[in-house]
């Protein structure tokens, strides 16, 4: 028996809930239940309901809230509210929101029953209603053609125009018709369209005229069109049409058409044209993809073997001018690099194949990232670099990190690039927040260098365009990082703008669409030790931007910040009145950071004193220089928020925990994990590469195999147990992708599953879908990044 109507029944109260729910099913209804609005919601989420009944006062979310939500999801469902409350202003407020009935508890069946009725009548009006108004569009729209068809016969001046009559006579023929068929205006009047112009197919043979797809409209009355038809001339030439055979309708009768035409043979011919010149500019863009991947593995293989190599040099004890020219090494590998990559990237976007791939990530922590990155560079030229993010920027966000990190260290380098003194600032506002939980992110990049023209603020985001010509020859480039960073900027709904910045320099906007993650990254617990509520800190900066800064982060946190702008004016706060820790700058003018730190280690007064060094780079001794005066951490600037206030954290604990000094803190030392013993098999025929990667694997404490070509790691596999395969791609023999397909088909009969990441040179996205359709888990590029090595390899052993 069909259901009379669907009910959903939300109330807290089961004991309300399962009596109303058996007399309604016995009512020939079809009845869901709901203990609450957020499961209602979910129900409303999948399935459509006639009515909803629902009870005002409930947990979380009452009846009121949850007919807004409702409504949204179904307008036409009707709604009928109950309670044991008998309130008039909520019943008025519930009416006025579109409930049709309030029903007061303890309710007669009766009286719900007729509610319900009631609502069910008004849910079939209004459907009904809906449907009229849906007939009425379509009639409307109907209209709307046949208005276009007769406008089409004003239009088509340069067209030919035939008017036909029901059996197919020529009525009418425009002067275009007429000089297309070589005929007069007059003659072919009262004659045969089919037998005129339409008697035989392409091939010269007979054409019946119920075969006609032009005259088919007598049968179909639709309109019909071709575009590589053949009309006859009179001469009996033939020549190639596009055509529109439009019939004409009244009281349900055909009383003939109108057809236009005009000649197709030109238009076919550029059509062929057109074709062959889209043929040769995809064969030619699939070949410089080609050798465009070709050239990134052919590069890319031997620049990781030079930057990978060096790096593992300079960390040996090496004598300052071996480090000097190992330096210079590895910044001219970086800057090849860099230019690889930019050309890669503009090369991707020309062919349409860079994508936007949305991931979950912390803004503050990638920001941060970013601006370390740079803090070196800035350093060498005596370049402030600061950053703030406003409080009221969303962290925990949906978007391309890889992209937006490109963007910002694109930015903030040209930044760094183009100023002789002054500094870089980097900020971050919350520009606008949508309905949909996005949000678009406003970054502003400014700099106190050379600045750019204000004619050229347009042109310098178009590709191999610098500002000045004669900037390739004093400061390096492509001229491709800023049209690649507005490419990136568009494909993440966003905008890219140059300005001169206040008092000089050049001010950089950009913003990017991102969503807020629905779950927040979950926060790791801070033990009670953590608490710095009761701190007094002592903030020393000659920056004022940074001095603020670090004010910001630390005003909220604990109980109170002062400031001071020098070494001088610290120690002087440091006599007048208690700080329990004082964050001083590594170079300031005048009295320096390590200058201060060792004064209050000499005075006894401020013995329990807590020193905190920041620095834009660190420099060789820095560490046995904080020891020696009694600093307790030391981190790089730009500093990342959870950074300071772990080190923060962490000292104060082990000063009350232990009551003596403890080892130096340092960002690693924050970020330390314990070791995870590994025993990996790795792939690799081209033997400084394979020697390089070895040294790696040593170097983060785990086992290493390694073998020549994908029948060796079958073999290897036989032999022994392994916890993850590190396998490069092109390999003679037995290749990458060959070998990882041979693993997972034999994988298929034991159940098991061994971590396999691919090793390679090749760069472009097809190459990764390529070695992740193999089977393989991971992808990892050359040259090898440590930090992304390592992490990309504990990932795939913790899945």
């Amino acid at each position: 028996m069909d259901s009379k109507g669907k009910l959903l029944v939300v109330d807290d109260e089961p004991n309300v809930i399962q009596p109303l729910e058996i007399m309604l099913k016995e009512c020939s209804y079809a009845v869901s239940t709901a203990l609450s609005g957020r499961e209602a919601l979910n129900l409303l989420g999948r399935e459509d309901f006639d009515i909803m009944l629902t009870d005002i006062k409930m947990p979380g979310m009452d009846g009121l809230e949850l007919m807004s939500r409702a409504q949204k999801l179904n307008s036409d469902m009707q709604c009928i509210v109950f309670t044991g409350y008998g309130e008039m202003d909520v019943a008025i407020k519930a009416m006025r929101m579109g409930a049709i009935n309030f029903i007061r508890k303890p309710f007669a069946f009766g009286e719900m029953e007729v509610a319900i009725e009631r609502g069910m009548e008004k849910r079939r009006l209004i459907l009904e209603l809906k449907e009229n108004q849906e007939r009425l569009e379509k009639a409307n729209r109907e209209l709307a053609q046949e208005v276009n068809k007769n406008k089409m016969i004003l239009d088509a001046a340069g067209e030919g125009i035939l008017g036909l009559d029901a059996q197919g006579k020529i009525t009418f023929i425009n002067f275009f018709a007429a000089h297309l068929l070589k005929l007069d205006v007059d003659e072919p009047i009262g004659r045969s369209f089919h037998e005129l112009t339409r008697h035989s197919k392409p091939d010269g043979s007979l054409w019946p005229e119920d075969e006609c797809p032009v005259c088919s409209f007598f049968k179909s009355k639709t309109l019909r069109s071709g575009t590589d038809e053949v009309f006859y001339r009179m001469d009996g030439t033939g020549f190639s049409v596009e055509y529109v055979s439009t019939p004409l309708v009244a009281d349900g009768k055909t009383i003939g058409a109108v057809v236009v035409f005009r000649d197709y043979t030109e238009r076919l011919k550029t059509e062929k044209t057109r074709l062959e010149a889209v043929y040769a500019a995809e064969q030619a863009n699939r070949l410089k993809s080609e050798f465009l991947a070709n050239m990134s593995h052919e590069v890319r293989t031997p620049m990781n073997g030079i930057i990978g190599m060096t790096d593992l040099v300079l960390k040996t004890d090496l004598s300052l001018k071996q480090r000097e020219y190992l330096d210079m090494v590895k910044i001219s590998a970086d800057n090849l690099l860099a230019v690889l990559n930019d050309i890669l990237d503009f090369s991707k976007i020309e062919a349409g194949k860079l994508n936007i791939e949305p991931i979950s990530f912390r803004l503050r922590i990638m920001v941060g990232e970013c601006l370390k990155m740079l803090a070196v560079k800035a350093d060498r030229k005596g370049i402030k670099l600061s950053c703030r993010i406003h409080d009221d920027v969303a962290d925990d966000l949906i978007g391309d990190p890889g992209r937006l990190r490109q963007i910002l260290i694109n930015l903030v380098d040209n930044g760094i690039k183009f100023t002789e003194k002054g500094e870089v600032d980097v900020q971050v506002k919350m520009e606008e927040k949508g309905e949909d939980d996005t949000v678009l992110l406003h970054f502003l990049i400014r700099d106190t260098g050379i600045g750019v023209p204000r004619k050229k603020h347009k042109m310098i985001f178009e590709a191999f365009t610098q500002a000045d010509g004669s900037m390739t020859r004093k400061h390096g480039g492509t001229g491709l990082g800023l049209s690649i960073s507005c490419q990136l900027v568009k494909m993440m709904g966003g905008n890219i703008w140059a300005e001169d910045a206040p008092g000089g320099g050049a001010l950089f906007h950009f913003t990017s669409s991102l969503k807020l993650l629905e779950v927040p990254f979950k926060k790791q617990e801070q033990p009670s030790f953590q608490d710095i509520s009761s701190l007094s800190i002592l903030v020393v900066d000659d920056f004022s931007t940074n001095r603020d800064f670090l004010e910001k982060i630390l005003i909220d946190r604990v109980r109170s910040v002062k400031t001071a702008d020098s070494g001088k004016a610290a120690l002087v706060l440091l006599k007048e009145r208690r700080f329990d820790i004082v964050v001083l700058d590594a170079r300031m003018s005048g009295l320096d950071g390590f200058s201060v730190a060792q004064k209050i280690r000499d005075d006894p007064d401020l013995s329990r004193v807590i020193v905190i060094m920041l620095t834009s780079a660190g420099q060789r001794g820095d560490a046995a220089r904080c020891r020696e005066s009694g600093i307790s951490a030391y981190l790089m600037k730009p500093v990342n928020m959870s950074d300071l206030l772990n080190s923060i954290r962490t000292v104060v604990y082990e000063l009350e925990q232990k009551g003596e000094p403890q080892p130096l803190i340092t960002r690693h030392s924050l970020r330390e994990q314990k070791g995870i013993p590994l025993n990996i098999l790795l792939a690799e025929d081209d033997y400084i590469n394979r020697t390089l990667t070895i040294l790696l694997i040593e170097n983060l404490g785990w086992e290493v195999t390694a073998v020549e070509n994908g029948n060796d790691v079958l073999s290897a596999l036989e032999d022994g147990r392994f916890d993850l395969v590190l396998m490069d791609v092109q390999m003679p023999e037995l290749n990458g992708l060959e070998t990882t397909m041979a693993i997972r088909a034999k994988e298929k009969e034991t159940g098991e599953h061994l971590p396999i990441i691919a090793l390679t040179a090749h760069a472009m996205k097809d190459d990764r879908e390529e070695c992740l359709n193999a089977g393989m888990d991971d992808y990892i590029c050359k040259p090898i990044e440590f930090e992304e090595f390592r992490s990309t390899i504990l990932k795939a052993i913790k899945k």
